[in-house]
């Protein structure tokens, strides 16, 4: 069986058309029998979603700092 880790991120953007909450973001769950989208405004979006980062790549942030070729996993599990 699959792990499910819930909604993600797959498209974020500035859309001024609501100032008071001006980022707009799409989320996706594949978690359920069916998959399921939604939208959300918010104002403020932190890009911690992973070493792949939709929310960076979406508002073209350069990850900065040094970075490896190593090959690494995730493990998740119940102990």
């Amino acid at each position: 069986e699959a792990l499910c880790r819930g909604p993600h991120v797959i498209e974020s953007c500035i859309d001024e058309t609501v100032p008071s909450h001006p980022v707009l973001i799409i989320i996706r769950d594949d978690s359920g029998t069916q998959t399921t989208s939604r939208k959300i405004r918010c104002k403020y979006l932190v890009g911690a979603d992973g070493a792949h980062s939709t929310v960076r790549k979406n508002f073209y942030i350069v990850m900065e700092g040094d970075s490896t070729d190593h090959l690494w996993g995730v493990i998740d599990f119940v102990a």
